[in-house]
C-alpha cells in the first residue's frame, strides 16, 4: 500500500494538536501496541510523540522497534462468539514514524525509513487513535466524548 512518498489519509484530530513532545501508554502484547484490545495485555508500551507544526513523529522509548495492531472481532459461523483479528499497520516493525502534512485539508502523509503501511484505514485508524489520546492529554479539561468523535 505504502508508496516511496507515504501512505496518505485524513485527520482532522491530528490539526487540532498544539506542538510539543509527549509521553504516551499503549497497551500491548508481546510487545506489540494494540487498538481496541480484546484480551489479555501484557501492560504498556511507551511511546514518544514529537510534535510539530507540519510533523509528527512517534517512536516508542529507548529506540526499540514499533509495531501496533488493531484489533476486531470476527463472527464465528454458527456461534454467537467472535474470534478477535489481530490486523498489524506496518508490514514490518520500524523505527519511528513520521506523519507530515500534505497538500490537501485535514490530509496527512504517513512515511519514513522502511516504513510500509499496510492499508490507509489501518495508519488513519492508528493515527486518529494516536491523535485522540494526545488531543486529550493537551486537553484534560475537554470532554471524553469529543475526542471519541474523532477516533472511532
Amino acid at each position: 500500500m505504502s508508496s516511496p512518498e507515504g501512505t496518505p489519509f485524513i485527520s482532522e484530530i491530528l490539526e487540532r494538536l498544539r506542538p510539543g513532545v509527549l509521553p504516551l501508554s499503549a497497551p500491548h502484547t508481546d510487545g506489540i501496541a494494540q487498538i481496541d484490545i480484546k484480551g489479555e495485555k501484557h501492560g504498556d508500551l511507551d511511546l514518544v510523540v514529537d510534535i510539530g507544526a507540519d510533523l509528527i513523529t512517534v517512536e516508542r522509548e529507548h529506540g526499540l522497534p514499533l509495531q501496533v495492531e488493531i484489533n476486531i472481532g470476527e463472527p464465528i459461523e454458527g456461534s454467537s462468539l467472535k474470534r478477535v483479528l489481530r490486523l498489524p499497520v506496518f508490514e514490518e516493525p520500524i523505527e519511528r514514524l513520521l506523519m507530515r502534512r500534505g497538500d490537501g485539508p485535514r490530509e496527512w502523509i504517513a512515511g519514513g525509513d522502511g516504513v510500509r503501511v499496510v492499508s490507509e484505514a489501518r495508519i488513519r485508524k492508528f493515527a486518529h487513535t494516536l491523535g485522540g489520546f494526545a488531543y486529550y492529554k493537551q486537553n484534560p479539561n475537554d470532554a471524553v466524548s469529543s475526542v471519541g468523535d474523532f477516533i472511532n
